[in-house]
């Protein structure tokens, strides 16, 4: 996990396939962010070994370049896109999920002041401060429970009611 502290010359990072909304998104990122942020939307194709879309690699090298790890999902329901957050994590960089529609999130949903609406993400993620934002994410992210602990939880719970 890089230190957040490490020079991060790229101000944000987008990655999605090409869809009209993400282009609209990307240009408000351009126009009301920093125009000196890193694109990539290619247009939607199979994702393999060869190419053409960023490897794991290639994409933890620009995050850890990055502040900021913004993406937008291409479909109306919510999920949490778990492994977004954790490249962010590995990265040192500040995953931000910019969500189309609001949906009602419960308490149990982590990580919510890193999903931004898109009505009006152009004026939140300016007052975010980089390092204290990344602390909280950090902080937050350790303290969740491994995939082995919840795992057990439910193979338990499943357990007493079989």
């Amino acid at each position: 996990m890089l230190d957040s502290s490490t020079e991060r010359p790229i101000p944000w990072t987008f990655v999605g396939h090409m869809q009209s909304n993400r282009v609209r998104l990307v240009q408000r990122l351009m126009e009301q962010i920093d125009k000196n942020g890193f694109v990539y939307l290619p247009n939607l194709s199979f994702v393999s070994e060869d190419g053409p879309h960023l490897n794991g690699k290639q994409l933890q090298t620009t995050l850890e370049h990055s502040r900021y790890f913004i993406w937008c999902t291409h479909h109306d329901y919510f999920y949490m896109e778990s492994e977004r957050f954790r490249n962010g994590l590995l990265s040192g960089s500040v995953p931000i999920k910019i969500m189309q529609k609001t949906f009602p999130l419960g308490p149990e949903i982590p990580f919510q002041y890193l999903m931004m609406s898109e009505d009006n993400f152009d004026q939140l993620l300016p007052a975010l401060d980089f390092v204290t934002t990344r602390r909280r994410f950090v902080e937050e992210f350790c303290a969740l429970p491994s995939l082995e602990q919840e795992l057990t939880r439910l193979i338990e719970a499943i357990a007493v009611h079989a």
